[in-house]
C-alpha cells in the first residue's frame, strides 16, 4: 500500500472485501509486524449432546402410529 503501488479499492476488490477492511488489516500488519490472517466466519458450532443423539434415533426407529 505504498504510494505508486496499485490502489487500495483495486486490492480490495480483487480479494472481494472492502476497502475499510483492507485498511484495517494492513493497519494491523504494521503494527504487529505479522500477517492478520482472517478468522473463520460464522457462528461457533454447537456440539450435539449424546443424548439428543439418542432421542433422535429412537425417534426414528418406533414405528408411526396407525389411525
Amino acid at each position: 500500500m505504498e504510494k505508486g503501488e496499485e490502489s487500495v479499492r483495486k486490492i480490495a476488490k480483487s480479494q472481494r472485501i472492502t476497502a475499510r477492511w483492507a485498511r484495517e488489516l494492513y493497519r494491523r500488519y504494521v503494527e504487529r509486524g505479522e500477517y492478520p490472517y482472517p478468522r473463520e466466519g460464522g457462528r461457533k458450532k454447537r456440539r450435539i449432546e449424546e443424548s439428543e443423539i439418542k432421542k433422535v434415533i429412537e425417534k426414528f426407529q418406533t414405528p408411526p402410529l396407525e389411525p
